[in-house]
Parts: C-alpha cells; structure tokens; sequence
C-alpha cells in the first residue's frame, strides 16, 4: 500500500515539474455574436512585425470551436518561452482565415509567451467588432488593444466621416495629425511591442524619416535600450539603418535611375488612362444601344420603392443620403440598389446611370 502511495506521488511530482518546465498556455472568454458570424477562433503566431495586416495558414497555431453559448477554450504547450505577438481571429469555418482591419475588426492582437493564462471579458457584440473585450492576465495586451480602440480607431473614424467630402488637403492634414499621434506614442509609451506596433503604422517611413531624423534616432535608441533581442527589434533597426543609409547616402548616384523610374510610371499611366478612356466609351455606346422600349419595359418592372432608389442613384446621391431621404437603414438600401441592378441588368452605379432614359422625369 506504501509503495503505491509513493508511486503515485512521484507520479504527482514528475506530472508537475513537467507541466512547469514545459509551460502551458490558455486563453478562454465567451463572445457575444448577436448575428452568429463566427463558428471558431484561431491563434496565429506573427513572425515579423511587418505581419499585422497579413494572415498566413502555416503560421496558424491553435483553432478551436465557439461553443452555442460563445464560450470557447484554446490552450498548448507549443509556444516560444520569450514573450511573442500572436493574432486572435474570429472565423466563419473550420478552414477559414483572413482579417478585416478596418473600424469593423475581427482580430485582436496579445502578447503570449509559452505559460501565458489569458481570459477574455466583457466582449460585448463581436459580429460588429472584435476588439472591446478587457483581456485578463496580459497588461501589455490590454496596452496594444487600447491602442487599435483609441487611436488606430479615431484614425479610421475621421477617414470614414470625410467620405465623399474628403480633399488632398484634408487628407494630408489627417495623416499629419495621426503620424503626430503614432510618433508621440512611440516616444512615451512604456510597453516596447505597443510602441514597436505603433512605429510601423506610419505611413511612408523613409520620408517621415527625412523631416524628422530626431525621432527616428529616438525610437532607434529607445529598443537598443531594452535589451531585448527579439526579431521585431531586429526588423525595424534593420529598417532604421537602411533607410538611414539612403538618406545619408550620395543620391545624385540614384537621381538618373529616379527620374527614368517616373518617366516610365507616367508612360505607364498615360497608355492605361488612355485605354480606361476607350474602354468607358465603348461601355456607354453599348449601352445607348440598348431598346428604348426594353429599358422603360426593365424600369417599369421596379418595384414603387426601388424606382424611388434609382431615381435618387440617377441624381448622384449616397447610400448614406437615400437611407436618410427614405427615412430606413443603410443596409435596406443596399437591398433595394441590389434589386435595381438585377431587374436593369447592370452591375454597378455608373452603368444604372448612363443607361437612364434623357427623356424620362
């Protein structure tokens, strides 16, 4: 009886330092879905930080099922030791992958190493987003998440809102601002990875680099300063150098190539313009040469509601601006607009419109 006392205890003892030694990671939460988009949850490990907006099958480390009730539970013992950014995803089906990064994700970004205990709360509707759950047992994701809710976010937000009212230089004074915002970050933010997610977001980094050497000398300064030797630090010095390189660099050597380069881009632009043009002519003579008689007869076959659309498509108004002048959502809209195009046979706006009658109120 002893001796399978003692057994079992050194049976206990080995199945512990074993689970110590190797680690297991778990991440569990329940999802609210009010629209049952999503079937599974996959973990996808990012080897480069250049990966944030690109999602790869083989880099795929867990997959599970979201129960009936949105409870899921991944957990492994497959992970690096050293801590290491993963993406979170919401997918359809088994096999499914992809990432959608505007204002309506469906992917949050954790920081994991091989022992890490995560639990997702408070997520409130992911068929709209998924990104507003308060991740325990991670601070430093919490601090990445914050980022994508609050700045990436307000980012999108304001593009969104300029829509068709946007200028160049509306634009430009946009960019400013968040490249403004993604720099001051970078210069405070504690939580290196944050920071590092924040660095890659700015657009054009080669000539930010030009205009303002003393933050990239900074930021260079600021991951040496870590003492961390991951590959995303070694990414983005990489990068720093080289574009340093550049910037620094004799570039009459490059001046000839430069402006051969442009000249052949305007070429390039000029025939595909040309061709564009050609092609839109085409497209309106076949289209004028539709029956008189069969297009009222296809306009006649709209519904009260759908004549009401199309007219309102003719006078060159928004989905947005229909939905408000028909007083229904945005999304009933673009049911009608479907509808519209089917019965006339046309497969976007610029065809509905050359193809309406001149003659016809």
């Amino acid at each position: 009886m002893k001796s399978i006392l003692k057994t079992r205890l050194c049976l206990f003892f080995l199945i512990c330092i074993s689970t110590q030694a190797w680690g297991q990671y778990s991440i569990k939460g329940q999802l609210f879905d009010s629209r049952s988009k999503y079937s599974f949850i996959l973990l996808e490990y990012l080897p480069s930080i250049y990966g944030l907006n690109q999602s790869v099958m083989e880099n795929v480390v867990n997959r599970v099922e979201i129960d009936s009730n949105g409870y899921f539970s991944m957990y492994g013992n497959s992970l690096p030791k050293e801590k290491r950014l993963y993406r979170l995803s919401l997918v359809k089906s088994k096999d499914g992958l992809g990432i959608s990064t505007g204002i309506w994700k469906n992917h949050i970004f954790l920081e994991l190493d091989h022992s890490s205990q995560i639990e997702l709360l408070q997520c409130n509707d992911v068929s709209n987003t998924f990104g507003n759950c308060l991740i325990k047992g991670s601070p430093s994701s919490q601090v990445i998440q914050n980022f994508y809710d609050e700045l990436k976010q307000n980012f999108l937000k304001d593009a969104y809102k300029m829509g068709q009212n946007k200028t160049e230089l509306k634009e430009q004074f946009l960019f400013h601002k968040y490249s403004t915002d993604l720099k001051n970050y970078c210069d405070t933010s504690t939580h290196l990875n944050a920071a590092m997610i924040a660095f890659v977001h700015l657009e054009n980094r080669a000539m930010e680099m030009k205009n303002d050497q003393d933050f990239f000398d900074r930021f260079d300064n600021k991951i040496s300063a870590s003492g961390i030797r991951s590959p995303y630090i070694i990414e983005l010095k990489n990068e720093i150098a080289s574009n340093n390189k550049f910037i620094l660099g004799p570039q009459k050597d490059y001046s000839k190539l430069i402006i051969s380069f442009l000249s052949l881009c305007l070429i390039c632009l000029g025939i595909y313009a040309y061709s564009l043009k050609k092609q839109l002519s085409m497209l309106e003579r076949d289209l004028t040469k539709e029956s008189g008689i069969d297009l009222n007869e296809k306009i006649e076959a709209l519904s009260k509601k759908e004549l009401e659309v199309y007219k309102l498509i003719v006078a060159g108004k928004s989905n947005k601006e229909i939905a408000s002048a028909l007083f229904v959502e945005t999304t009933t809209i673009k049911s009608h607009i479907s509808k519209v195009y089917q019965k006339l046979g046309v497969k976007n706006r610029k065809e509905a419109i050359l193809i309406w009658p001149k003659n016809r109120q």
